[in-house]
């Protein structure tokens, strides 16, 4: 069973992105446009359903439809989902970062080592037992799309 992956750190707020983001909405405008960009940092892209935008930001279905221009235009439909490039960038590097320090605390005993550092991780070396579990656990694919970084199985040499 593929794990969902999860963040680990906080979630960045920068003050410069939301008041550009903001600085021409109203007072319910803003609070939804942060509820929004919330809930994306721990679910990812909200999809299209003006129902689920409405519960996600804790409005009636009526107020969010008067704000949605105002917020959604903060963000970008793709594939029935509404993107923020800003907070999808941010997001995915957490999601490299929480992927990588896993790592070290589930793999690293087990002969793993990490080529670069935490929060810039380029490829992790394993032994092929290991970098098999880490991909049944989904714990590679998350290094991939959080870092690029590749989980490499060594065949037939120790890794120290």
């Amino acid at each position: 069973m593929t794990r969902r992956p999860s963040i680990e750190v906080f979630m960045p707020l920068h003050f410069a992105e939301v008041n550009k983001a903001t600085s021409r909405m109203s007072e319910l405008e803003e609070c939804a446009y942060l509820r929004l960009i919330r809930d994306y940092w721990l679910n990812g892209a909200p999809p299209n359903d003006d129902a689920t935008l409405a519960r996600t930001v804790r409005y009636p279905l009526a107020r969010w439809r008067k704000v949605r221009g105002a917020v959604l235009g903060q963000f970008e439909l793709v594939d029935g989902r509404w993107m923020h490039p800003f907070t999808e960038a941010k997001r995915e590097h957490a999601l490299g970062v929480s992927a990588t320090r896993r790592l070290v605390r589930e793999g690293g005993s087990d002969g793993c080592t990490i080529v670069g550092t935490i929060a810039d991780i380029r490829d992790v070396q394993c032994p092929v037992s290991v970098s098999n579990n880490l991909s049944n656990q989904g714990l590679a694919e998350e290094l991939k799309v959080g870092t690029g970084a590749e989980v490499i199985p060594l065949v037939g040499r120790t890794v120290r």
